[in-house]
């Protein structure tokens, strides 16, 4: 009885050892029934795109001939799941991964544990392969090159920044100094699409040097995200001057002083006026200085331009009234040029004389004068047309022919003065207003002769209506 015990323990210490070194065959002939090699065909995506990443598995079978899955314990999705391979073939699929759940909000390289275990048993062999997750709006970059206030057109670049192929991206782009622009194109991994856009150049004068935000918005995959790019205005200088006169009487200066850069410029203007059209100038702008230097007044203003801002000065001269005032002086100088230059003044006066017949009379009066001695003085005055001498009053001339009238005084003193009158009548009815002839006065000083002429004399006649 013994010996049958010793007999059937060690019948079954040899059936485990048996059972385990069987086991352990199989298990070992598993792990090495496959070999994998992997090629990455789309390693990057865009984390939350829908479109998965792609990699090959060229899977070679030294095992068994089955039916074979797929699987990960990781939140990616991966199509097809399963595959058949016959013993010592090789097959080459093209695996899917597709992020799934909270999986999509990570970026960056994931690893990804895979499982391959034939169907109906739990043995597995396993492995793993890397994709990058990727942000929408970190997969592109817009950015312009650098312009000056003179550009008319700006180059603006789509940059795909990873590894990835993109075909039919929608891009739509916009500043503040060019309008909306959409294009379609394909892009290859890491390349750079140019393409140029004409700008609003009386926008972009206004604008400061400095950087400018593009607008962009790119659609992929029925997915729109927005990305914005920079672009570099250049730094320019320089104001431009105008300055132009218009009008006689009233002169008008109009200055502008333009900032043609788009770096903010201060600009000065200066006036300068004598200290006499000063007192007839007005100007649209207050001067915020004003200078005297000797008989001329400066006038100053200064304004920081903005770019593509004028600064506009208009002095407006009224010349009428200084043109009043030099013709006036003219007309004073002239008549007492006339005054003091003169020897002999001669002066003419008439008075309307009643009569008993009704004709028309008047009295005409003659006073000259002398401001120096003087000889062979002769006065000479003229009857109106329609007049006649009345000879029965004052001093008769010296000889009257045809209405001409002279006196011979012969010599006259320093300051002496004679007086003569006559009356001058006519039976024609006059009514209104008329003018007599001017007397004239002759004379010599120092053998030299000279003229005098009377001042002019006018004459109104209104007859009074009797009833």
């Amino acid at each position: 009885m013994f010996i049958y015990l010793a007999q059937f323990s060690w019948f079954m210490m040899i059936k485990k050892g048996l059972t385990f070194i069987f086991t352990l065959f199989f298990l070992l002939s598993f792990v090495s029934a496959f070999n994998v090699q992997t090629d990455t065909i789309r390693g990057t995506i865009i984390n939350d795109n829908g479109l998965p990443g792609v990699i090959k598995f060229t899977i070679s079978s030294t095992g068994e001939s089955g039916t074979y899955e797929i699987y990960t314990s990781e939140r990616f999705q991966i199509s097809p799941k399963e595959f058949s391979i016959l013993s010592g073939k090789t097959v080459a699929l093209e695996l899917e991964f597709l992020p799934i759940d909270a999986m999509k909000e990570n970026t960056g390289y994931i690893q990804i544990p895979y499982s391959i275990r034939k169907v109906g048993t739990t043995s597995v062999q396993e492995g793993e392969v890397y994709i990058k997750l990727i942000d929408f709006s970190e997969a592109f970059v817009i950015k312009g090159d650098p312009l000056t206030p003179e550009s008319k057109e700006i180059v603006i670049n789509v940059y795909n920044v990873e590894d990835v192929k993109y075909e039919n991206v929608h891009v739509k782009v916009s500043g503040a100094f060019f309008p909306s622009f959409e294009k379609d194109i394909s892009l290859e991994p890491y390349e750079i699409k140019r393409f140029s856009v004409l700008v609003n150049q009386d926008q972009l004068k206004k604008l400061v040097f400095g950087e400018y935000t593009i607008k962009g918005a790119i659609t992929f995959n029925k997915q729109t995200e927005d990305v914005n790019g920079r672009v570099k205005l250049l730094e320019k200088s320089g104001i431009d001057f105008k300055q132009y006169t218009e009008g006689i009487i009233v002169r008008k200066l109009n200055i502008e002083r333009k900032n043609e850069g788009n770096v903010p410029t201060i600009s000065e203007v200066q006036i300068k006026k004598n200290i006499i059209l000063r007192l007839f100038t007005t100007f649209s702008v207050e001067p915020q200085r004003v200078e005297r230097q000797g008989f001329f007044v400066n006038y100053y203003w200064q304004k920081e331009l903005q770019p593509d801002e004028t600064f506009k000065v208009k002095a407006t001269t009224n010349l009428l009234f200084p043109l009043l005032l030099v013709i006036a002086v003219v007309i004073i100088g002239y008549l007492a040029n006339l005054y003091f230059l003169t020897n002999l003044n001669v002066r003419k006066q008439v008075q309307f004389v009643k009569t008993r017949g009704g004709e028309f009379a008047l009295k005409v009066s003659l006073r000259v004068s002398a401001k120096k001695f003087m000889d062979n003085v002769t006065l000479y005055d003229s009857l109106p047309v329609m007049a006649r001498l009345y000879d029965k009053y004052g001093q008769a001339p010296t000889k009257a022919e045809h209405g001409r009238l002279s006196w011979d005084i012969g010599k006259l003193g320093e300051g002496e003065e004679r007086f003569f009158s006559y009356i001058l009548y006519s039976k024609l009815k006059i009514v209104g207003k008329f003018e007599l002839p001017r007397a004239t006065g002759v004379y010599s000083i120092n053998g030299k002769i000279h003229e005098s002429i009377s001042n002019k004399v006018l004459f109104i006649h209104e007859p009074i209506s009797t009833r």
